[in-house]
């Protein structure tokens, strides 16, 4: 087994056991489930190394949920229906997502 393969079945693990479900929905696409980790609107978390207060909420998703998330896009979490922003590039095994959350 490869380390990619390695991390991506830790990830799987982790976001099983700690992420929650919400339902994506692409806009040219069709609704699916998905397991989220999700950071409320007024989180404080180091980026580059710098604090950082987010104004929006942030959501981390599985590459292997969602191979290619778009602007646009949109994520039900509980109840509540955001508009997904741009996605920052995946992390450096592509295993991650991470984007910033408006409400529809």
């Amino acid at each position: 087994m490869s380390f990619r393969d390695e991390m991506n079945s830790a990830l799987a693990e982790i976001f099983d056991g700690l992420g929650e479900v919400a339902i994506y929905t692409p806009q040219a696409g069709e609704a699916r489930s998905i397991r989220v980790r999700f950071r409320s609107a007024d989180a404080q978390y180091t980026t580059g190394g710098l604090g950082v207060l987010a104004e929006n909420p942030r959501v981390r998703f599985r590459a292997a949920e969602i191979a290619a998330p778009a602007a646009g896009d949109t994520l039900l979490y509980m109840g509540v229906t955001y508009r997904v922003g741009t996605p920052s590039a995946p992390d450096e095994p592509r295993l991650l997502w991470e984007a910033e959350l408006s409400r529809a």
